[in-house]
């Protein structure tokens, strides 16, 4: 990056006094733009997973990181092993949450009498 944008100021340079040809120019730039828009891409994935990419400028890295749900709830299937390498698109973990649970069920219209409801509390219990 630091190279491309050198160059790149070079070439504006050599522009002004007319030494290099529009086409060079114009490549360092392009060269430079496209560069940057992938490293500022990269840098909002980073803080899209919570990694600050100016700790890892000073060469803070580090081999694991904490990832966060995107709810709360409780983990019912655990898909990975610890230390294990996961793409994007893979399934880590099945979280459920808890606070909005109900049944759907059909009942013959002559057992509707034989239902009984109970309290939410009593119907889910964690161990």
């Amino acid at each position: 990056m630091e190279f491309l944008e050198t160059e790149y100021q070079r070439q504006q340079e050599l522009a002004k006094e007319n030494v290099n040809a529009q086409k060079t120019l114009q490549q360092s730039k392009s060269d430079f733009l496209s560069i940057s828009a992938k490293v500022n891409g990269l840098k909002k994935k980073l803080e899209m997973i919570n990694i600050p990419f100016a700790s890892l400028e000073k060469g803070d890295i580090h081999s694991t990181i904490n990832i966060y749900a995107p709810i709360s709830g409780y983990v019912t299937k655990i898909l990975v092993s610890i230390g294990a390498y996961v793409n994007p698109s893979d399934q880590m973990f099945e979280i459920v949450d808890t606070k909005h649970l109900h049944a759907e069920l059909e009942v013959f219209e002559q057992d509707v009498p034989k239902l009984k409801s109970r309290p939410a509390s009593t119907l889910y219990t964690r161990q």
